[in-house]
């Protein structure tokens, strides 16, 4: 056997066991890979739970903030203010780590908004008037149907809906004649849209009763209740403090209900005019200075894992919607 043969022969077990290396250390990455990736997810999952627990934990610390607030006026400027989700870091007015955990709480307080299920048919046009930029007579025909859908009996208003007019719809379903339990229910309302919808969301509530904080609202929703634009600015203009800023140490706050208009008069000054609408949404019981009901934003974090809770509560601790 020739010198030449031995070598070739050696040559080619050489290279087909470095081609059985390659091929076995590509069978143990891909291995490896799809175990990692098992791992991973199996962690992901199994962090759910702790996940869960931590949101709720939160929640209860949100609720003993509450509990612990002793003031009869609810401000801007307190440090609980958000308007946005946990999970914003612009918005978490507290938040900690434990270990490889963490938590998040945002929070907002309802009655700076407009409850659709006490407020009268005139303030829902003004509303979605301003909100929606929708015409006068689309804003008649959703706040009269929104007045139908709550009212418990069975004749529309002008410009409204009951169960003459949903049963003819392509997929029928009859007026509810009961209060709006989630704000998603505008959906199935005459008239509502889902963009008109997605603009009014942020001012409006299903909770509490029909007043509105005053040192929270919104210039819209100050507007909705029947406010001039330049008595809503006013009262604006008040609440940002010497700074000119809204949310800081220095804003003025409106402490007590029977002191509003005079302590607006004060500060701004009113017209006689203003001191009488002041007083009119008084009387109707629409204004007052203090916040009871309160959206909590809050999440644990566990890892990558993320669990989000969304829960309505008063001061008095109830819950009063939970969604996670």
């Amino acid at each position: 056997m020739s010198r030449q043969y031995i070598y070739h022969r050696e040559g080619s077990i050489f290279i087909i066991a470095l081609w059985s290396l390659c091929l076995l250390s590509i069978l143990a990455v891909g291995l490896g890979s799809k175990v990692s990736q098992e791992i991973n997810a199996a962690s992901y999952f199994q962090n759910k739970p702790q996940a869960r627990y931590l949101a709720e934990a939160a929640i209860k610390r949100a609720q003993a903030i509450l509990e612990d607030d002793t003031n009869t006026f609810d401000s801007l400027n307190e440090f609980w203010v958000t308007g946005r989700y946990a999970d914003d870091e612009e918005s978490v007015f507290d938040k900690a780590e434990l270990g490889n955990g963490a938590y998040g709480i945002g929070m907002v307080d309802e009655n700076r908004k407009v409850n659709i299920n006490t407020v009268s048919q005139d303030t829902l046009e003004k509303l979605f008037r301003i909100a929606s930029g929708v015409d006068i007579d689309d804003a008649h025909i959703i706040a009269s149907s929104i007045v139908d859908w709550r009212d418990t009996d069975s004749n529309p208003l002008e410009g409204g809906a009951e169960d003459s007019f949903y049963k003819q719809l392509e997929i029928s379903y009859e007026c509810k004649d009961g209060n709006f339990q989630v704000l998603e229910e505008l959906l199935l309302v005459r008239g509502m849209t889902n963009d008109i919808f997605l603009k009014v969301k942020d001012f409006i509530t299903v909770y509490g009763d029909s007043k509105v904080n005053i040192n929270t609202a919104s210039r819209l929703v100050l507007r909705a209740l029947g406010m001039s634009e330049v008595l809503a600015d006013k009262i604006i203009f008040y609440r940002k403090g010497d700074d000119g800023i809204e949310g800081t140490q220095d804003d003025n706050v409106l402490k007590n209900s029977a002191n509003i208009a005079n302590d607006l008069k004060g500060g701004v000054g009113l017209t006689e005019e203003e001191l009488n609408k002041i007083a009119e949404l008084i009387s109707k019981g629409l204004l007052s200075v203090s916040s009871k009901n309160f959206t909590i934003n809050a999440e644990g974090k566990i890892s990558r894992r993320k669990e989000k809770i969304v829960c309505i509560v008063d001061k008095e601790k109830e819950i009063k919607h939970w969604r996670e």
